[in-house]
């Protein structure tokens, strides 16, 4: 063994004693493998060693309950770690089902990373169920649109308050992408609104499909959407975007020919403001509305 080696492994063993004396939930992994847990891990998955989990879930984030108010893998994703560290530490939420009495529990999750394996986090849950489950229904009312179950404008707009602060801070990028589904007033006028609410809600969750858990997706108004899009400079975005609007014009509607949906791009100015980013987004927006719809304009 190298004296890394060593260090490492005594660092696992060290870790071992610790967490087997502490109440929460507690684990090293890496992206997608537990290596060690401590005794209240097994009890929760209700297995005797570690291999006894891994042979029954294979890995930690199969055991993530699918709910629209909590943190769950992405599909495209093949490291649930890294994609739950780009949130904001107040929603890296999951929920589990406890394995004794199948019920579901919410945990909020902390990382640490190792000091001999940076690829490796010592993970804490600390179960937060009494206080979540009891408020997660009032508090998705209240940051969701009721009708596409994405954030809604008032949640987006305290996203970007706290990106423009933390992006100022860190010298770091953001850009904003808007998008308005075209000809959804001529839609309602024919077919009835509910025919546009349909559109609307199918909209919404193709372009969730595909985009990133870090990305903040809002209804900005009764037919537009905004996507936050943190650590994105314009290019990105533009692409983003375009394959965003192929998708639009790939979905199927009984009735409807042809979905379309125009979009506006900015980029962070580290002079902006809400007021100014917001702006300059709307305009971008607008000038693709005027000039044939369908198209993306970057302002």
């Amino acid at each position: 063994m190298t004296k890394s080696s060593n260090f490492y492994e005594l660092e696992l063993q060290i870790i071992q004693n610790v967490i087997n004396q502490q109440q929460n939930i507690i684990f090293v992994a890496d992206k997608s493998n537990v290596i060690i847990a401590n005794q209240k891990f097994n009890d929760f998955f209700d297995v005797k060693r570690i291999e006894d989990f891994k042979d029954k879930f294979t890995n930690i984030e199969n055991t993530f309950v699918a709910h629209q108010a909590f943190f769950t893998k992405d599909e495209n994703s093949d490291n649930w770690i890294s994609d739950i560290e780009k949130l904001y530490t107040t929603n890296r939420i999951i929920s589990i089902v406890d394995r004794k009495d199948y019920e579901p529990k919410v945990f909020l999750v902390k990382l640490n990373k190792l000091v001999s394996n940076e690829m490796q986090y010592i993970i804490t849950l600390d179960d937060i169920s009494d206080i979540k489950i009891e408020s997660s229904h009032k508090y998705f009312n209240i940051t969701h649109d009721c009708l596409t179950k994405i954030y809604n404008k008032s949640f987006f707009m305290d996203a970007l308050n706290l990106s423009l602060s933390q992006t100022k801070r860190y010298s770091s990028v953001f850009s904003l992408i808007m998008l308005n589904i075209d000809n959804l007033t001529n839609t309602n006028d024919k077919f009835g609104f509910i025919k546009g609410d349909e559109i609307i809600s199918v909209t919404a969750k193709k372009i969730e499909k595909n985009i990133r858990t870090c990305d903040i997706f809002a209804k900005y108004s009764d037919t537009a959407f905004v996507l936050l899009l943190p650590e994105t400079n314009l290019t990105k975005a533009e692409l983003l975007a375009e394959n965003l609007r192929k998708i639009v014009m790939s979905i199927e509607v009984e009735d409807i020919e042809q979905i379309t949906a125009s979009f506006g791009i900015t980029q962070f100015d580290p002079i902006d403001n809400s007021n100014t980013i917001i702006f300059r987004v709307e305009d971008a927006l607008r000038i693709a509305k005027e000039n044939g719809k369908n198209i993306i304009v970057t302002q």
